[in-house]
């Protein structure tokens, strides 16, 4: 497939897929590149990747996934809302940009053997490692600093699916995650110096790990052909270590636990209602833990593991000819860990919320009447802080609520008009813990028109049609207020697919 539109885009995708008696080979490939929206917004992008796949005799399979990419791009950054309103195409600085450079490769083995009748082994282990540099160019004149970092993480998955365990119809999972992931960082001077300037004034290098083990354990149990009981637990160990030239390094331990069951009750052939319980926990990884919040008197904090305690109850089926899904949550959240741009003095970071809730609704309904084919969503959810210092506020950069709605028209066999909506409640920003000021919600609506003939899909697309100025990214901090990244007015694109 290739394709292009507006602000210079254009991107070229080649997949193949060949199949032989026995073995499958998935090869692709994708570039990308953009001036971009905004200015000094430009990126190029190049991926590419291979699947290979060999069946033995039985069931037994072992495969190889080869993934890798490239990337360079500019940021412009984050503008005020007068900014906004006047020219959202500004960057933060004029006539400066920030490029960063990334790159991407992951190696992954996986296979499955067949033990018995009622037995299999599966087996998944590789390798994934990305780098990033980013070299700032801003008002305070070229490269005033840079930083950079690599990371890696190798993985070790092995699971084991027993059928009729103890009873017919018991379906039983085991499982162990073992993790080592490694980062680390550096910050080099340039006009400018990086953190813990006094001391460090060429600058820093950074570093974190973290070892994770961690075994789990699925029961599916069909009680009766309209009930089925789902009981699950997960207990895992990890050890974090992070730290710098400037602080040395901090360690820590967690044994945390997991705990859910579900019950499921046909209500007929095509409906169904099911109750959820559970207690999980978000552990920090290496990422989060290294870029905690803290500042130049204190040390890098640990973060610590998110838990919560979680109940859902939702219905799905077909009524009338549609389709229809209804399902109502609730999270008791301790310790959420959050991103904050305003931490470290402005430099960012994540932090953990002493305590959150979050409860809510979400819907849908999809009905296809003679050529046209209907669905609409719609989401409803209560955020706030129930401990610490924002106690009572709303989480910020959480909406209340959002609804939209996709039609399709297909006049033809061959041919597809569609229109979509989406509407989304005004939020807090990103840091604005105490709530100051709520953003105003606002609509984007989109319209495509698919044509399909001897193998070839054409799609073209006009994205924002109504040409709104709107902005999904918000931060907050008490010196500059709300700043915002503003997204693309109406665009087109058209994409031209092949299938051989």
């Amino acid at each position: 497939s290739a394709g292009a539109g507006s602000y210079k885009t254009y991107d070229t995708e080649l997949f193949k897929s060949h199949k032989f008696d026995d073995a499958q080979i998935i090869v692709f490939g994708k570039a990308f590149n953009t001036s971009g929206y905004r200015d000094q917004s430009w990126s190029h992008q190049k991926s590419s990747g291979m699947m290979v796949k060999k069946d033995f005799s039985g069931q037994d399979s072992l495969g190889l996934r080869l993934f890798a990419s490239d990337g360079e791009s500019s940021l412009p950054g984050a503008i005020s809302l007068n900014d906004a309103r006047i020219n959202p195409r500004q960057a933060q600085y004029p006539g400066a940009y920030t490029p960063l450079n990334s790159h991407q490769i992951s190696a992954i083995i996986f296979g499955e053997k067949h033990l018995s009748n009622s037995t299999d082994f599966v087996l998944e282990t590789g390798i994934k490692k990305k780098d990033y540099s980013y070299q700032n160019y801003s008002s305070w004149g070229p490269g005033y600093y840079s930083t950079s970092y690599e990371a890696k993480n190798i993985f070790l998955s092995p699971r084991l699916k027993i059928k009729d365990f103890i009873s017919p119809k018991n379906k039983l999972v085991l499982g162990l995650d073992i993790s080592n992931w490694e980062r680390f960082n550096n910050c080099v001077r340039g006009t400018h110096t990086c953190l813990h300037s006094t001391s460090l004034p060429n600058g820093y290098n950074g570093k974190g790990s973290q070892n994770s083990y961690a075994a789990y354990i699925k029961n599916e149990y069909d009680i009766s052909s309209k009930d089925i009981l789902i009981l699950g637990a997960r207990l895992e160990e990890a050890k974090n270590t992070s730290g710098d030239d400037y602080w040395g390094n901090q360690t820590s331990k967690h044994n945390m636990h997991a705990l859910e069951a579900q019950y499921q009750r046909k209500l007929s052939t095509t409906s169904l209602i099911y109750f959820k319980a559970g207690k999980n926990y978000r552990l920090p990884n290496v990422d989060n833990v290294i870029g905690a919040a803290y500042n130049i008197s204190v040390a890098w904090p640990i973060l610590k593991p998110q838990t919560s305690n979680d109940y859902e109850v939702g219905l799905t089926g077909n009524l009338l000819s549609s389709k229809y899904s209804v399902t109502a949550f609730y999270s008791s959240i301790k310790n959420e860990i959050i991103y904050d741009p305003t931490a470290n003095n402005g430099w960012a970071g994540n932090i953990n919320l002493e305590g959150t809730e979050r409860k809510g609704i979400e819907a849908s309904i999809s009905k296809k009447i003679d050529l046209f084919s209907l669905k609409t969503f719609a989401q409803i959810i209560d955020t706030k802080n129930t401990k610490g210092a924002y106690v009572g506020k709303k989480v910020p950069g959480v909406a209340e609520y959002l609804y939209g709605l996709n039609i399709e028209f297909a006049p033809t066999s061959n041919q597809i008009l569609a229109f979509d909506t989406r509407v989304i409640d005004g939020q807090y920003a990103q840091s604005d813990f105490l709530n100051t000021e709520k953003m105003k919600s606002y609509s984007v609506s989109n319209f495509r028109y698919i044509y399909k003939t001897k193998g070839f899909t054409s799609t073209l697309s006009v994205n924002n049609i109504f040409d709104k100025n709107y902005w999904d990214t918000a931060v907050y901090d008490s010196y500059s207020g709300i700043t915002v990244y503003p997204s693309p007015r109406r665009n087109i694109y058209l994409n031209i697919k092949y299938l051989m």
